[in-house]
């Protein structure tokens, strides 16, 4: 059970299509033992770069025991002149669901 969904600001002034958000809210939706994974797929989105390897794949996974809830973020590492990719991208976690007592920050770790 769980979820963990990447949304993007709703006041963004970056157009959906044309670039890659700076900064990504993942949402949790957290319940007691999840074990949730999601991928996020992401390209220039109006030239054809996918083809030739120019996309990246964020790998996401929580899991909760009544001890400890863990995030996971391994992120994709940008390839010089993907201008479309930001070179500093922030993470805003907000679990759903979770008692207060579930989620502490032990650890932040985001491997590329």
């Amino acid at each position: 059970g769980g979820a963990i969904v990447p949304m993007k600001a709703a006041n963004s002034s970056e157009v959906a299509h044309e670039r890659a958000p700076a900064t990504l809210t993942l949402m949790v939706a957290w319940v007691p033992s999840m074990n949730s994974t999601a991928h996020l797929y992401e390209d220039q989105g109006d030239t054809l770069g996918y083809q030739s390897g120019e996309f990246c794949i964020t790998n996401l996974s929580a899991t909760a025991t009544t001890e400890q809830t863990t995030l996971t973020i391994q992120g994709c590492a940008q390839e010089p002149g993907w201008g479309w990719m930001p070179t500093d991208r922030r993470f805003e976690a907000r679990f759903r669901g979770a008692p207060s007592s579930a989620v502490r920050i032990m650890q932040l770790a985001i491997l590329l």
